[in-house]
């Protein structure tokens, strides 16, 4: 061979080994750019899993939040009914808030009990809660109806408003009634009628008088059994 075939031979050697070089750059440069593009898959994949799993807490807590809310809901619904159900009654607690509210204000009262379980129990509570706050309770227990009209329903304040002492032993037991939580009480200077005039107590009932009436049911405001004792009724 000759000196210029040589030379051909090692230019071609060259220029194969430049294209073999550029060859290489480009594909590792296509490597590089797949590799970055696998790589921000990854993370964008990675990413909305991160945004799910952190809509998913958030759902779950919102789910148990409202699961608290439903459950606090119940147990308020079940003590509400509870109460609504069960008896009256003064409890330790509520006895020492009624004594504290009348001592000293209350001398002489008469407890109006009626011949129903629930309501002569309750009223025997404050027969047993007055001499505590230095009161004199007289027991008075009111028949069973014989005309067709049942017990009053409620507690009922009976006074004199003309009598300061009465005035003020209303107003120290209507505030241990709110105090003590223990139900509405409704103060009344007379007796209650019926729908057809006549007294729901005795007219001469000493007064101040507490009256324990019927308890009020939880299923309704007003029921059959008292119809006719409220206002407008037209007959018994």
């Amino acid at each position: 061979m000759g000196a210029d075939s040589w030379n051909n031979i090692f230019i071609g050697a060259a220029a194969f080994a430049a294209v073999f070089g550029v060859v290489a750059v480009v594909a590792q440069y296509l490597v590089i750019q797949l590799q970055k593009a696998d790589a921000k898959a990854a993370l964008d994949q990675f990413a909305r899993y991160k945004l799910d799993q952190e809509r998913k807490i958030e759902d779950a807590k919102v789910s148990l939040e409202q699961a608290k809310l439903r459950i606090e809901e119940e147990k308020t619904a079940r003590l509400k009914m509870a109460e609504e159900l069960g008896v009256r009654t003064l409890t330790e607690e509520q006895g020492r808030i009624f004594i504290d509210a009348v001592k000293g204000k209350v001398s002489e009262i008469t407890v109006v009990r009626i011949m129903d379980a629930e309501a002569f129990r309750f009223g025997l509570d404050f027969l047993f809660a007055f001499p505590f706050a230095g009161a004199n309770p007289k027991d008075f227990i009111l028949p069973v109806p014989t005309d067709g009209y049942p017990y009053m329903t409620g507690v009922l304040f009976i006074y004199d408003p003309k009598v300061p002492a009465q005035k003020t032993a209303m107003e120290a037991v209507v505030k241990a009634f709110s105090e003590a939580k223990l139900g509405p009480i409704m103060p009344s200077i007379d007796v209650p009628t019926r729908a057809d005039g006549t007294p729901a107590l005795p007219p001469k009932l000493p007064r101040p008088a507490l009256y324990i009436g019927l308890k009020n049911p939880p299923f309704a405001k007003y029921g059959p059994w008292w119809a006719p004792l409220l206002p407008g009724a037209a007959t018994k």
